[in-house]
């Protein structure tokens, strides 16, 4: 049976050649990485070049001209169907979990676990199947989270709080529309973000874009 040819994504290059030593070291030559990218645009160029079964990469890479790591996700899965796509990053949320097997994404591998499992997510994935590594995350994405969801978990303040940064307006902007200081409006926004379980300004709207509060 022929390896596994893998290309390899991230944009810190420790973290990059953590995921090559770690593929190298456990694939018992089986599985090959046969491209590395830095950026989400030097992976699109590696695709072009370069035949390969399964793409290793981080899902928030902000360099480069493709920051969205959905619409990355997508466009992959869109221009090459046949490669498999396993997401490798610490994003909890459930519901942005599900856009991300949503876009097209095969698998999704949590950055905590021990790397040596990511091996084995690799191998499991590259058939095809639709698979979550994380012994944090059990069960999380089996329940996509609606606007209602969201209404329940936030106090009316914090819902039209990030449902107005959702729409483009700053914190500035929103204090001024509210009445209310920017101070108030940062702590109801935080608050929000902690409740939903993002960790940043990236995630909050992917995960409101997802729910389709926008």
């Amino acid at each position: 049976m022929k390896n596994i040819r893998i290309i390899i994504a991230d944009d810190h290059p420790l973290v990059l050649l953590g995921l090559k030593e770690v593929i190298n070291r456990y694939g018992e030559d089986k599985v090959e990485v046969v491209g590395e990218a830095n950026d989400p645009d030097e992976l699109w160029r590696c695709l072009n070049e370069k035949a390969c079964d399964v793409i290793v990469t981080d899902f928030n890479m902000p360099s480069g001209k493709m920051t969205d790591g959905l619409e990355l996700i997508s466009r992959i899965r869109r221009n090459f169907p046949s490669v498999t796509i396993l997401v490798v990053t610490m994003v909890y949320n459930s519901s942005m979990i599900n856009a991300i097997f949503k876009s097209g994404a095969n698998g999704v591998f949590d950055k905590r676990e021990e790397l040596p499992v990511l091996v084995g997510a690799i191998r499991s994935i590259n058939n095809k199947s639709m698979t979550l590594y994380s012994s944090r995350w059990v069960d999380k994405s089996d329940s996509h989270m609606t606007q209602a969801d969201l209404e329940r978990k936030l106090s009316k303040r914090e819902l039209e709080v990030i449902r107005l940064y959702a729409s483009g307006l700053s914190g500035r902007e929103i204090a001024k529309k509210l009445n209310k200081s920017e101070k108030t409006i940062s702590r109801q926004k935080r608050s929000a973000m902690e409740k939903l379980g993002v960790e940043s300004d990236v995630y909050l709207n992917q995960t409101i874009s997802a729910i389709g509060l926008i």
